[in-house]
This record gives structure tokens, sequence and C-alpha cells, in this order.
């Protein structure tokens, strides 16, 4: 059992503090204290109060233990509102989810943070904040697709091209651990978007997507100066959505690739891990991400060649502008 030992310090007349610490294992603790007081009398002021402090003595077998006086907080640094860079990355990734090509390619690496109280923007996308209760928030989220040449991809060849999409809506966030400025941060989040393809040719409409997913940030904790981000999510999609990358219209039917209508329903799932850093004015990370599309209502498609996909990239950035006025601390 461990036992609490009670060690008093203090100047009578004035206050008295209590601080508890808690015995190692197997120690026994007498629960009797011997207080004995060293009293000075003043002649010329006897009315003076007279300092007599309180000295714990424990009884044979007891060991005593006094606690330590707990550190003071370090305060936490500000953060600009919005900084600013650019850089440059690799990445390599499959034309889509359940294509059996791949692609690696250099990009340009916008570095762009905005920390407002309402709108905020990092690395994991654009959020408009709408409401924060402590327990959950709402926001409005954003994200992008990347375009695919149909021309490019054996299996889609002769078929329309999946052009640069733009996905909006609403995402609740619940907080499991912490809240998104702690260094060890838990929460579920449950995007519903609207999808939309960015195209002057002809309209299409991709659906809806919604992508719940749990995710991990975990900053000086595992690596001390490194932020290290685990996220596990679920894809489903209505049948506009799974028909735009999955669906084979029957005029683009061939002998190797049948008409095919993709109904609504799972989607996959998705595990990515990422490390990133900042070292004064650089940006440093990287992600490694595994897809799959085992399960889907889709698996059976002609355009599903292989059920397991991979994502790699990395990147750097400098940060060449940031504002002086302080913004809201959140995951980075």
């Amino acid at each position: 059992m461990r036992h609490l030992f009670i060690t008093i310090v203090g100047l009578a007349g004035t206050h008295t503090q209590c601080a508890l610490a808690q015995a190692e294992p197997g120690l026994q603790l007498s629960p009797s204290l011997t207080l004995s007081r060293e009293q000075t009398a003043t002649q010329a002021n006897p009315a003076a109060p007279v300092a007599r402090p309180l000295l714990v003595t424990a009884t044979p077998g007891t060991v005593p233990i006094s606690a330590p006086v707990p550190a003071q907080p370090k305060a936490t640094p500000p953060v600009p509102k919005w900084e600013l860079g650019l850089g440059a990355g690799a990445l390599s990734f499959p034309h889509y989810r359940g294509a059996d090509q791949q692609q690696t390619t250099l990009l340009p690496i916008p570095y762009i943070v905005y920390r407002g109280d309402k709108i905020r923007a990092d690395r994991g996308g654009i959020r408009g904040h709408v409401v924060d209760t402590g327990t959950w928030d709402l926001d409005l989220s954003l994200a992008a697709g990347l375009p695919v040449n149909s021309d490019k991809n054996e299996a889609r060849r002769g078929m329309p091209g999946l052009k640069t999409t733009l996905e909006l809506g609403p995402q609740l966030v619940l907080n499991v651990m912490g809240r998104p400025r702690d260094n060890n941060y838990l929460s579920v989040r449950l995007p519903v978007r609207k999808v939309f393809a960015l195209s002057s040719e002809q309209f299409t409409d991709p659906g809806w997507a919604i992508t719940p997913n749990v995710n991990l940030n975990l900053r000086n904790s595992v690596l001390p100066k490194w932020n290290v981000g685990l996220n596990a999510g679920l894809f489903f999609g209505d049948s506009a959505n799974h028909r735009y990358y999955y669906g084979v219209a029957p005029q683009y039917a061939a002998p190797n690739r049948p008409a095919y209508e993709a109904k609504a329903g799972f989607g996959g799932t998705q595990l990515t891990a990422s490390l990133s850093r900042r070292i004064d004015r650089w940006w440093i990370g990287g992600f490694a991400r595994m897809s799959s599309v085992a399960g889907a209502v889709f698996a059976d498609s002609p355009l599903v060649k292989q059920q397991t996909n991979y994502y790699l990239g990395v990147g750097v950035s400098y940060i060449f502008a940031q504002s002086q006025e302080s913004g809201v601390r959140f995951d980075e």
C-alpha cells in the first residue's frame, strides 16, 4: 500500500502550508506526528509576534518525505498569426486509388499557415472554425485532388481524364485527448464534403465524399523537437462520386473494360504517418501512406487494377515572411 506523509512547515501567527508526498511502496509511515516548538521571549516587546517553526519528527521505523516545490510551467511562446514560405519536394503517388501505375514528380511546396480565431490554414488544409465547445468543434473544411491524364493510364485510355477536384463541406471534430495546441492530441474527425471537378470543357458531378478518420499528433514526445502524426481513416461516397472514379459508361466500354455502374457505399481505408520539424525559418517534413480499396463497393470495377497503393513524399520550405501579430496556436 502507498501511504501519504504530511510535512508541515510554517510560521505560527502567520500561516501554515501543507504539502502531500507519496511514499515509495513498502514503506510504513506512522500516522502520528510529534511537534516540537521552539519559543523565544522578548522582554522588550512581549506583544511582538514570535516566529515559531513547526518541526516534524518521525517515530522509529518511519521515513519522512518532503515534497519538492512544483516548478512553475513555462509560458508558451507566441506564434505569428500568418506565415508564408516556399520550397520544393518529391512526391510518389498512384494515378488514383486502385490504379496499378505510379508516378513520381517534383513539386513546389508552398508553406501557408494562418492562425486566426475563425479561419485556420495549415498542412491539414483550410478550415473555417464555426463552433468550439471544448469537447467538440465544427469546422468548414477544404481539400483538393490532383488530375489524371487518361492517355497516360492504360486502364483509362480513351476515357475522359480525371480533373482537379475541390472538396468543401462541414467537419465535426471530437477532441478525445487534449487540444490542438497541446503536445499530445487525439481527435476523431468526420468531414462531409461536396466534390467539384474544375473543368471548363463539360459539367461533371463527382458527388459527395465522407472520410471519417482518427488523428493522433505527438509533438516533442516520440522524437524531441519533431512533430509526429498518425492518421487512420475510412472512405465513403455516393454513387456519383464512385462513378466519377470507377464507373465505365457504355460508350467507353472495350473488350478488356466492360461497362460498369458504381454504387454508393464503402470506399476503402487509409493509414498515414508523417514527420515534420521547424528549424528557425526552415520547415522539413515527409509522409508515408498506405491506401486500400479492399472491401470497397467498387472493388470489382475494371478500373481497379490493384487493391493497395502507396504514397511517399518529402519536402523542405523556407518561411520568408511572417506577421508581427500573434495568432492562435493549433496543430500544425
